[in-house]
């Protein structure tokens, strides 16, 4: 079943943005498949036809090759414009989806704006992986390559690939070169043959204690109270420590908190209205939603906000 007509069948099996399964909310028969969201911003952006048609293919390529719901797709809603990245797990059963094969499937359908063998060689260690793609959906810009704790101690075993990970975060910052502990990862973008380090990640169950204790600490969380959206039924949260931002991500909303969050920060109107007219047709997924923000003087100012499915 290709991208554009992907429903649910009984007995489906949904995942989060982490490839994590989690119970259906409602009967998923006949209901949507989350790339059918894909396939609607595909739709609402500003790329071209012949590049909305490029996307869907190289969305059914992938998952011809790596089976449905096995790939992790995120939009980006920036300053007017929609960004893509696509996200491959290497973790559980997953191990077997390599950098070099991802490419060689998107390779008909994208520029690889990154040495792939240099991409492979620093990531063969790695957690996941996720390629950027351009507004035209014609080329994938960069490799980013996260780095869970026990992850970079797999590497380190080999000894020189987790000596260049290291001298990368300690040109980028002495602040980040620490192997983070507990329920933390990291990421490593590659640009050209250029690898630089990227975000600090950490997540915790929707406890607002641990929230408090996150933007005490960090500058770029402190903010006025009910500024940032809040989803109590979401089941985690996950914070990103970037170099210019920080981000907060909401895993596991239901359909009702998906349509009041694209509102707030005002998704393309024909996406909005794809979503509220099918939401009968989403009731059974749960949807995983996040802000980039930085807090000036002025107030909280949103960075970007983004969406998050699976193929």
């Amino acid at each position: 079943m290709n991208a554009r007509e992907a429903v649910c069948r009984q007995g489906y099996q949904p995942f989060d943005f982490a490839l994590l399964p989690y119970g259906c909310v409602d009967d998923p028969t006949g209901g949507l498949a989350p790339v059918r969201l894909l396939v609607a911003l595909f739709e609402a952006s500003a790329a071209s036809m012949q590049a909305q048609t490029n996307g869907v293919r190289l969305v059914d390529g992938l998952r011809a090759e790596l089976g449905s719901d096995r790939t992790v797709w995120g939009s980006k809603w920036n300053r007017g414009a929609l960004e893509w990245e696509i996200y491959f797990y290497r973790t559980f059963d997953y191990q077997g989806v390599a950098i070099g094969r991802v490419a060689r499937v998107l390779r008909p359908f994208l520029t690889m704006d990154f040495d792939v063998s240099l991409a492979e060689k620093a990531g063969d260690k790695c957690s996941m992986f996720s390629f950027d793609l351009d507004h035209s959906l014609t080329r994938a810009t960069a490799c980013n390559l996260y780095y869970t704790e026990a992850a970079m101690q797999r590497s380190g075993r080999e000894g020189e690939r987790l000596d260049v990970l290291t001298r990368l975060c300690d040109a980028n910052g002495s602040n980040r070169t620490m192997i983070y502990r507990g329920r933390t990862f990291q990421s490593f973008i590659l640009k050209g043959d250029s690898l630089q380090y990227g975000n600090h990640y950490e997540c915790t169950w929707n406890e607002q204690s641990r929230l408090r204790a996150w933007q005490a600490k960090n500058p770029f969380m402190r903010s006025d109270a009910g500024s940032l959206p809040e989803f109590p039924e979401a089941a985690a949260l996950f914070l990103a420590l970037k170099r210019e931002a920080a981000g907060l991500y909401y895993c596991r909303v239901n359909v009702d908190s998906l349509v009041a969050f694209l509102e707030r920060y005002e998704w393309p109107s024909s996406f909005r209205r794809f979503v509220g007219n099918e939401a009968s047709r989403l009731q059974h997924l749960l949807f995983d939603v996040g802000v980039d923000y930085l807090n000036t003087e002025s107030g909280l100012r949103t960075v970007k906000c983004g969406l998050w499915g699976t193929l």
